[in-house]
C-alpha cells in the first residue's frame, strides 16, 4: 500500500501474507480538509485484505476538499470577480 500528499496510513503497509491468510489492519487518515479513497474503491477503513490469493497493491488516494461558490451581483453597479487558486477577489464598481 502507498500514499499521496494529503494524508498518512497507520500500520503496516508492506505486509507478507501466506495464500489464504489474512493482512493486518491499515488505516487512512486524512488530513484536514482532505479525504481519501482507495484505490481499489473499497470503502472500507480501516481495510484488513482476507483470503489473500494474489498480491495485493492498493493506493489511498487523498484529494483536498472543494466547494462550489454561486456569485450573484444585485442591485445598481457592476464589477468583476476574479478567481485565483485558495483567494477569490470581487471588485466593485
Amino acid at each position: 500500500m502507498d500514499s499521496l500528499n494529503g494524508g498518512s496510513l497507520i500500520g503496516n503497509t508492506s505486509q507478507m501474507v501466506d495464500h489464504g491468510a489474512e493482512g493486518t489492519a491499515v488505516t487512512a487518515v486524512a488530513d484536514a480538509t482532505y479525504y481519501f479513497d482507495w484505490s481499489d474503491g473499497s470503502p472500507v477503513n480501516p481495510r484488513t485484505d482476507s483470503n489473500v490469493q494474489a498480491n495485493v497493491d492498493v493506493i489511498a488516494n487523498f484529494a483536498i476538499d472543494t466547494y462550489t461558490l454561486n456569485i450573484e451581483l444585485t442591485g445598481k453597479g457592476g464589477g468583476n470577480v476574479i478567481s485565483q487558486k485558495y483567494r477569490l477577489q470581487y471588485n466593485w464598481c
